[in-house]
């Protein structure tokens, strides 16, 4: 078997060598969709997922795309490690959404995900919730309802889960 190229060993340190976990940013909702996913990527993110987020307190003050398929996977890191909310859009499998998917998941990060294409996932995601939409208008609002309430479900247990000690902890 080949050895790891520099620039793998590059990319593998700048993760390993990385700052300590970064904190949660509150009101800081991630949404990870392909490069260049033209209209009907642009049209899920502003008809269903922004207003969602935004209904939940999330990404109230700008919209910015923090990374892309050459960005170092450092960056990638941070930005994922203290994102409130991440949601990922899996409606064609694409192989750099499906990497930083499975980062998202090394880092102990749970996205809600979406398809349009349940029966199309790996098995592995197809066992943990997703919600389900079609590429239409009216599918697209329908997603935003049902979308609004699962953040608003994350955001409250994730609020619960802070306030609770650890297990084993001394009851104060």
């Amino acid at each position: 078997m080949p050895g790891v190229s520099p620039y793998e060993t590059l990319q593998i340190q700048s993760v390993l060598q990385h700052e300590a976990q970064r904190p949660i940013e509150e009101g800081v909702g991630l949404f990870m969709t392909p490069a260049g996913a033209g209209g009907e990527g642009k049209s899920l993110f502003d008809l269903s997922v922004l207003p969602a987020m935004r209904k939940n307190g999330l990404n109230r003050s700008s919209v910015r795309e923090v990374f892309h398929d050459a960005s170092m996977l450092s960056e990638v890191t941070s930005i994922v490690q203290s994102a409130q909310v991440i949601v990922v859009d899996l409606a064609d499998l694409n192989p750099a959404v499906m990497y930083v998917l499975g980062l998202c998941h090394g880092l102990g990060r749970c996205p809600i995900l979406l398809t349009r294409y349940p029966a199309q996932l790996p098995f592995n995601l197809g066992a943990l919730r997703y919600l389900d939409y079609t590429a239409s208008k009216l599918g697209y609002f329908d997603l935003r309802d049902r979308l609004e309430r699962a953040l608003r479900i994350f955001l409250s247990a994730a609020g619960s889960a802070l306030k609770e000690p650890p297990p084993g902890a001394p009851a104060e």
